[in-house]
């Protein structure tokens, strides 16, 4: 994997600031990953977003947080998320919720 330019390491923080504030103070962010995409007409990123629920979160929390992670509008310079969906949540053996966030971004230059 090859170092974040400056341009995809700030539109990085503009996703994690966006989905920290959709998500709220009981998530916090734990990895994330970004891997390049493309297809035969677009080029982008797909990132990967593994979110850690303040102890006793509820997984059902996760769930009304996936219809606001697909419908909401996100504002990105030179971009746009083609698709947001939570790719995975469970919770582990010390009860702590984890939420895997997914996003496809789209470079719009």
């Amino acid at each position: 994997m090859r170092p974040l330019h400056r341009a995809q390491a700030r539109l990085a923080r503009q996703l994690v600031g966006d989905l920290q504030a959709l998500l709220g103070t009981p998530w916090h962010l734990a990895r994330h990953r970004q891997r390049d995409w493309a297809s035969a007409t677009f080029v982008g990123a797909r990132h990967l977003f593994v979110w850690r629920g303040d102890h006793g979160t509820a997984p059902a929390e996760a769930d009304r947080l996936a219809d606001r992670i697909a419908c909401h509008e996100f504002s990105l310079p030179g971009a746009f998320v083609a698709e947001a969906r939570i790719a995975d949540r469970y919770r582990d053996a010390d009860g702590v919720t984890h939420l895997h966030v997914e996003l496809l971004v789209i470079d719009d230059a």
